[in-house]
């Protein structure tokens, strides 16, 4: 019985805000207001992000992870980026980014470590991906850790229930808003770690997925060799099932490349360096070569349809190049795929990259690993 004794400023306060509040019963149905000289003292959390803290990928706060990721052990020190459209739509303030020990494996190596970390926060479309870190950073890039001792618990021990919590923190500097507009882009490197021993992470990934690489269509102009693969990860994976590589060698150098898309193969030679290998129903710009004339992978999805599996993608690229003559523009070989059948129901929009080094500006292979990513938590 009695009063309990909340905070509650005074009007004279300099701080006091006059705030219309209510109050009854807990079994009243009348209301007793408004009153009108100042409001309680409470901490509310008003962000549309479901709370002070949400996952990536989105719901695995009771869900483990359907796999492990070694990666806080490397003696040189290592990059990794994630991209997650699981929180698309939901703004969030966040001035934190944590991961959490996998709750069913363990290393007894995984022990307790410091290392330098830097931590770029951002928003980036799985539409169009990268193996280029930096490619992946659309909008909203913010660097919240710069070079900061980070310090990572035990994880040789397994926890007494999956999942484990959030042990592994990566406190910001100063908040950084993600605004749900792109998918959620958190980009770690880290060197010089106290151990190196492995320490597993828990990681959300959707398996038995193949990358079946196209047949080589001829030959390009002055040997710019071109490849690509087609993968389709099925319904479990709705708006980002079906997706097209493309990556190449040897092209006209800092030249913007186009694609040339269609379906049917063709060999029309028109005067030019190489022949035409495709009739081409779509041209896409798909940005430029380096200057080593090096196009990185690029990763064009597109959502799953069911009609679209065992179709035939011809694709071919296209440059200016004026080396070439009389024409002049350059054409790569062409490539022949189909899009393969999928029944996989698994799998989330989400996909990460790493790289063996902390500077590194490229993923491992040229690879982006699509369909899952490590679970993390963001909170404020």
């Amino acid at each position: 019985s009695g009063d309990g004794q909340v905070d509650h400023p005074r009007n004279a306060d300099a701080n006091a805000v006059n705030v219309a509040h209510y109050w009854r019963s807990p079994t009243g149905s009348t209301w007793s207001g408004p009153w009108t000289s100042v409001a309680w003292c409470i901490q509310a959390d008003c962000s549309s992000g479901g709370g002070p803290s949400f996952t990536s990928p989105r719901g695995m706060e009771k869900t483990e992870g359907s796999t492990v990721f070694y990666h806080w052990g490397s003696a040189a020190g290592r990059r990794m980026q994630s991209i997650d459209e699981t929180s698309l739509g939901k703004p969030a303030p966040i001035r934190k980014l944590s991961f959490r020990q996998n709750g069913t494996a363990v290393s007894t190596s995984g022990s307790a470590r410091s290392m330098t970390a830097t931590l770029i926060m951002g928003e980036g479309s799985l539409a169009v991906g990268s193996c280029l870190f930096a490619e992946n950073l659309d909008a909203n890039v913010q660097t919240v850790i710069k070079a900061q001792t980070i310090k990572m618990p035990d994880w040789s021990v397994l926890p007494k229930n999956a999942p484990a919590p959030f042990t592994f923190h990566f406190p910001f500097a100063a908040p950084w808003v993600y605004t749900g507009k792109m998918g959620l882009v958190w980009d770690v490197a880290y060197s010089s770690p106290t151990a190196t021993g492995a320490a597993q992470t828990d990681r959300e990934f959707q398996s038995g997925i193949s990358w079946p690489a196209g047949a080589v269509v001829g030959t390009g102009c002055s040997g710019w060799t071109y490849k690509s693969m087609l993968q389709n990860a099925g319904p479990g994976i709705p708006t980002r099932a079906i997706r097209l590589t493309i990556e190449a060698t040897s092209g006209p150098v800092n030249a913007l490349v186009t694609a040339l898309i269609g379906a049917k193969p063709i060999n029309m030679n028109f005067g030019g360096c190489a022949p035409l290998y495709v009739n081409p129903y779509i041209t896409l710009p798909i940005g430029k070569n380096d200057a080593n004339g090096k196009y990185s992978r690029r990763y064009f999805a597109v959502p799953y349809n069911k009609a679209l599996e065992g179709g035939a993608i011809v694709t071919q690229l296209a440059a200016a190049d004026a080396r070439q003559k009389p024409l002049p523009f350059a054409l790569s070989n062409g490539v022949s795929g189909m899009i393969p059948t999928s029944t996989v129901t698994t799998g989330v929009p989400a996909a990460y990259l790493w790289a063996s080094s902390p500077t590194a500006i490229e993923g491992i292979g040229q690879y982006a690993f699509y369909g899952g990513t490590l679970v993390a938590q963001l909170s404020f």
